[in-house]
């Protein structure tokens, strides 16, 4: 259940990050596209170079192009999460899951560890039933009837057996299942000390790509100012149009780099759940699965 409820939250984040990256490029692609089409009128009437128009379209086809690789990759998340939800309503679509603010699991022993501590009990009950070589005695009842020159003698008997085991004991089943126990003690021990090892990397990383992240965020608003500045120059006639392509292209590749971040610091908690586990008996709350849909949201409430 663990690996389901993990297996769904990276689809889920899968499917809102493909979502918001086509909505960037789809927005950069729309903006470049009104201006091209403003230069090109320009250009046609004398008023702006032909040189620079043909650019600005060349630009925009490719913006165009890049949003339809887009459009097929967040088709494809989504083809995803309609595999867990069937009824999905077709004009849904995801909330980007805020970056988590600690490293926050729930109480009890990781489930990888359970696990191996189940293999061992497993194993030291087989080994306990393999000692028990000792038969229990059997007990018979039965008639007996002999004929013999003409005389016939019958009646009841009983009769007690027990086997005693002073040469073969079992000792091939003992000697597999302690040597089973044995290695089921090794393995979960060596089990522990990599889900600590491994727990410790993965909450480095979560934090350093959440401090990265929360850098680059915070320097969205200005990248976003100086794309604005550098438009309002170039038609003025103040910047050329190639330093309005290099910002713009800087601007965008940007947003994109911190959309990036944010999806590997999804991944990074993800990482550390998937260490520490869910707690034993532990179900999902409905509504943290986010859907910009009303009436999914009706559902919920």
């Amino acid at each position: 259940l663990a690996d389901l409820r993990l297996a769904l939250k990276e689809d889920y984040a899968a499917w809102a990050v493909a979502e918001a990256r086509h909505a960037l490029l789809a927005d950069a692609a729309r903006r470049l596209g009104e201006l091209a089409g403003r230069e090109a009128l320009r250009a046609a009437a004398g008023e702006a170079s032909g040189l620079d128009a043909r650019r600005l379209d060349q630009a925009s086809r490719i913006a165009a192009a890049q949003v339809a690789g887009a459009a097929a990759v967040l088709a494809r998340a989504r083809s995803r999460v309609a595999a867990w939800w069937p009824g999905l309503p077709a004009d849904a679509g995801p909330v980007l899951p805020a970056v988590p603010r600690s490293v926050r699991v729930e109480a009890g022993e990781p489930l990888l560890l359970q696990a191996a501590r189940h293999e061992l009990a497993e194993a030291d009950a087989e080994l306990r039933a393999a000692n028990r070589y000792w038969g229990a005695p059997e007990l018979s009842v039965g008639y007996l009837r002999e004929d013999d020159a003409g005389f016939s003698v019958g009646g009841p008997t009983v009769a007690l057996s027990w086997s005693l085991p002073f040469f073969d004991r079992n000792r091939p089943a003992r000697a597999a299942a302690a040597a089973r126990a044995e290695g089921a003690r090794a393995a979960l021990e060596l089990e522990r000390r990599q889900i600590e090892s491994a727990r410790a990397a993965a909450i480095v990383a979560f934090e350093s790509l959440r401090r990265v992240w929360a850098e680059a965020e915070g320097r969205g608003a200005a990248d976003a100012s100086v794309l604005d500045a550098v438009l309002a120059a170039f038609r003025l006639g103040e910047a050329s149009l190639t330093d309005l392509l290099d910002t713009r292209r800087g601007t965008l590749e940007a947003k994109l780099a911190v959309l990036d971040l944010h999806a590997a610091v999804l991944e990074a908690h993800r990482d550390v759940l998937r260490l520490d586990g869910f707690s034993a008996g532990s179900r999902p709350d409905p509504s943290s699965v986010a859907i910009d849909d009303p009436q999914h949201k009706a559902d919920n409430e």
